[in-house]
């Protein structure tokens, strides 16, 4: 597996922590005019196909434009093959060069891509990939439900196959997302999943994260016995990690935590072991933001002039590189560092420069600090220029000293009417906003009961419709469907009793397979109505035999797949999970012109998530939010009945996708 199979998912964290989702595979080791001699020697497009993906990756981190040449002649190659499996590759190169310059959009869109056409060829390893690589995009986009919504995706796909490298990637993306969501409960869950493979597997950079992200967890949850467990099984692993950078980065991890509780000798041992392998591995990217760590603990250890020093550094490292947050953490630092000496000119200065960096992470302390030490600078000024002209001021100091008193008794009573008015203004405002509370919490009782109603009325015409359903079939099949097949009987019958002209005799052929042919359509419109296989066989036998109905009709191909759906569910939910299914494809059917329909069912625990996605002419999404359609309103009723979540994603020309969301009772 090449070193983009997987896009890992590296963030700083507050100022110290940088949390880490990736695996360590071999480098390449070959030149440029190796791989084109490579190219051109090839004797099979296989072996072509994987020089262009080799020669794409030793210029994707250096060169963009030139890797998106090589991947676009893979492209090419793959296409000319019709490879399925080539072009699900190919999108996944693409989506890696679009990550790896933050255009998290169009990476999101080349994963879908590759997962496509994955699911096409029914490669599970390559599906894998690409659910993994659609959460760390969406990750990225901020869309933190989504993105745990593919990594359990990939998970199902990575634990069935037993594939240890997709599985630590995947626990580790995990604990990463429910870490940052501060679900740590749930962090800690993929945190002992992922401790036992990495280490079986000898994964020492998944093993010492996997500590890291634990200790971070446990710390959150004030379990520090625990916490300080991992801090020292997570020192040990770190020293067997092969990859440089990825070590400087666990090294800064446990400086942090050490930070945070206060352990600042130990942190600063850390920050140490970072910075000399940095500069050692030439990892010089890095080191502004190690000079900003070692610049703050080294002011907690009472060092304020060597920090300073090493703040400064950090801000004048990061100014080229225009790394913001190194930049406006450090003049922070320096602020409050500033502040804590009593150097209130120097201090203000920092803190204006924070502000101008990024100041929407002020916090109201240090904003509250810092207007108190310019206050007093300009204090302090006005008392040493009092102090300068002091002797011009002795014969006035009696006349000054009544007019001060005048002026305190004036402004006393000032400050008490100031007081008194303040106080009037916040008890009418009190007022009011309590009638407003109150008034809201009338309007949200009246809505809730609106919506019960809704739901009420949702759930008897949902009822109503099924039931009506089934006695339509039911009269279908045993009324009109006996009637006809006794009119087919008797008009059977008489023809060999009969005397017919040949003429006659073929009208009556044709009336009889007539006859046969809407006996047919009348058992096809009773089965759509209420098919008997959901109530005998359950919902994904019924599914299936919906899908083979269609699949090759118009040209539409569908891949259907499903995860721990073993067990029978309700039979409501059954029953609208399976109409929902049908109006989706009703819907790609008749309007979506699409050659492609793909349909991902999954069940976590009593999570059900449901993805439906095709490559049709797509839908403008002002369509989706004011449809008054039969179809679009019938899905909202029933996701709205199951208490669930839908999300519809579209554009003109682009398919859809459907997400759809809900809990079992």
């Amino acid at each position: 597996m090449r070193p983009t199979e997987y896009i890992s998912r590296m963030s700083r964290r507050s100022i110290l922590y940088f949390v880490f989702s990736v695996l360590i595979l071999p480098a390449f080791g070959q030149t440029e005019d190796e791989l084109l001699q490579k190219l051109k020697s090839s004797t099979s497009s296989k072996e072509k196909f994987d020089a262009l993906r080799d020669l794409g990756y030793l210029f994707e981190f250096s060169d963009t434009a030139k890797a998106m040449m090589y991947y676009r002649q893979e492209m090419e190659l793959a296409e000319l093959n019709n490879n399925e499996e080539w072009k699900s590759k190919a999108w996944l190169d693409f989506g890696s060069v679009y990550y790896n310059v933050a255009d998290f959009t169009g990476a999101l869109t080349s994963y879908k891509r590759s997962l496509k056409h994955a699911a096409l060829s029914n490669d599970r390893s390559r599906i894998t990939s690409a659910n993994i690589n659609i959460g760390n995009a969406y990750y990225n986009l901020h869309q933190l439900d989504s993105a745990v919504v593919y990594a359990q995706f990939a998970q199902d796909h990575a634990e069935a196959l037993n594939d240890t490298t997709a599985m630590i990637l995947v626990y580790s993306n995990l604990s990463s997302y429910f870490e940052e969501a501060r679900q740590y409960e749930n962090c800690l869950r993929y945190v002992h999943k992922n401790i036992p493979v990495s280490s079986s597997y000898g994964q020492m950079s998944g093993l010492a994260n996997a500590y890291i992200i634990g200790a971070i967890a446990y710390k959150a949850l004030s379990r520090y016995d625990e916490m300080l467990s991992f801090l020292s099984k997570a020192s040990a692993t770190i020293s067997m990690v092969e990859n440089p950078y990825i070590q400087i980065s666990l090294f800064q991890n446990l400086s942090g935590i050490f930070y945070d509780i206060g352990e600042y000798q130990q942190a600063a041992v850390y920050i140490d072991s970072a910075m000399n392998m940095a500069i050692g591995s030439e990892e010089l990217g890095i080191i502004p933001a190690l000079n900003m760590t070692e610049g703050k603990i080294l002011i907690a250890l009472n060092r304020q002039e060597e920090g300073v020093v090493f703040l400064k550094k950090a801000i004048e490292g990061a100014t080229p590189n225009e790394d913001w947050q190194v930049m406006s953490e450090s003049w922070l630092a320096l602020s409050e560092c500033y502040s804590g000496q009593k150097n209130y000119k120097d201090a203000y200065f920092a803190h204006t420069q924070y502000e101008a960096f990024k100041d929407s992470l002020i916090q109201d302390e240090i904003e509250y600090n810092m207007i108190e030490a310019q206050t007093r600078y300009q204090t302090e000024k006005q008392a040493l220029q009092l102090k300068n002209t002091e002797h011009e001021n002795e014969i006035n100091l009696l006349k000054a000293s009544k007019a001060q008193r005048n002026f305190i008794i004036a402004l006393s009573a000032g400050i008490l009417l100031l007081v008194i008015a303040v106080l009037l203004w916040y008890l009418q405002r009190r007022k009011v906003q309590l009638a407003q509370q109150k008034q809201l919490l009338q309007s949200e009782e009246i809505k809730k009961l609106e919506a019960e109603k809704q739901l009420a009325v949702v759930d008897s015409m949902l009822k109503g419709e099924e039931q009506e359903r089934s006695r339509v079939a039911k009269d279908l099949h045993d009324g009109v469907g006996s009637l006809l097949s006794g009119v087919k009987l008797s008009l059977s019958s008489m023809k060999g009793n009969m005397f017919i002209q040949e003429a006659d005799s073929r009208v009556f052929e044709r009336s009889i397979e007539q006859l046969d042919t809407a006996i047919g359509e009348m058992r096809r419109v009773a089965h759509n109505m209420m098919p008997e296989s959901l109530v005998t066989s359950g919902l994904i036998t019924t599914i299936q035999n919906l899908f083979t109905s269609f699949d090759g009709k118009n040209g539409l191909s569908i891949h259907f797949e499903h995860h721990s759906l073993e067990e029978r569910l309700p039979k409501d939910y059954e029953i609208i999970m399976y109409r929902m299914i049908q109006e989706l494809l009703h819907n790609v059917v008749r309007h979506a012109k699409a050659t492609e329909f793909i349909v991902q069912l999954s069940r976590h625990d009593k999570h059900i998530t449901m993805v439906a996605e095709d490559n049709g002419i797509g839908f403008d999404g002002a369509t989706w939010i004011h449809s008054t359609g039969m179809g679009f309103n019938n899905l909202k009723n029933r996701v709205e009945y199951l208490k669930g979540k839908i999300h519809a994603d579209s554009s003109l020309g682009n398919g859809s996708s459907f997400l759809i969301e809900f809990d079992l009772p």
